[in-house]
């Protein structure tokens, strides 16, 4: 009973500390690179381009020196807490406040992945999934895009690849199912963040693996 009683407690703070982590970076994005935003509307006076355009470029742009400069970053946790702080900015840079949505639905899988091993996959599948494709009824996507308009929606998908694909093998590796990617160490917080968000890859690609991923931020 006592393990069980320090079982539970440790799961207590690994959740409370997700949600602290979750918070705090969105809270720090929002606060340094919201005010930012502004500027893009007088560029957009002068270039007749749209806003979420002139962001998403801009964005882009950025990204390329950042994700350059992890190899300076010191592998381990602080390569996984700079692509986590770099990646929600841009993020932010791009989309403003819509980037809690990538934070939440980041949130949701993690605790799918602590409390349904054995489901975490199917799980993400029926819930990302679904609210990507809702999503893009929702926004009406196509016709933002052919208007001119970029929305959020086009990271997400990214996103979703990659909860899918980090959920799928981790519930492969638990219920002993050996694929390429497969494993069953259950994911540090800042391992997790730093995967979803590391090197850039979800704004608009490409895709890699959760233990590629791994064997870069650690050198291997």
């Amino acid at each position: 009973r006592e393990r069980e009683r320090e079982r539970r407690g440790e799961e207590g703070r690994r959740i409370m500390l997700a949600s602290f982590f979750s918070s705090f970076c969105s809270s720090l994005v929002l606060n340094f690179v919201e005010p930012a935003r502004n500027v893009f509307y007088h560029a957009s006076q002068a270039t007749g381009l749209s806003i979420s355009q002139l962001s998403f470029v801009t964005a882009q742009l950025v990204n390329c020196p950042v994700v350059a400069l992890t190899r300076k970053v010191s592998k381990g946790n602080a390569r996984h807490i700079y692509g986590t702080v770099s990646t929600l900015g841009l993020l932010t840079l791009a989309y403003g406040r819509d980037v809690e949505q990538f934070v939440y639905a980041g949130a949701l899988v993690y605790l799918f992945m602590r409390f349904f091993p054995k489901r975490c996959g199917y799980l993400t599948w029926g819930t990302i999934f679904t609210y990507q494709i809702y999503l893009h009824y929702e926004r009406s996507s196509e016709a933002a895009w052919n208007a001119g308009n970029i929305d959020f929606t086009g990271s997400f998908m990214m996103a979703t690849l990659r909860l899918i694909s980090l959920a799928m093998d981790y519930q492969d590796g638990v219920t002993g199912k050996k694929t390429k990617h497969s494993f069953s160490k259950f994911p540090t917080l800042l391992e997790y963040t730093g995967y979803l968000t590391g090197l850039g890859g979800i704004l608009v690609g490409p895709h890699f693996y959760y233990d590629e991923y791994l064997r870069y931020a650690n050198n291997q």
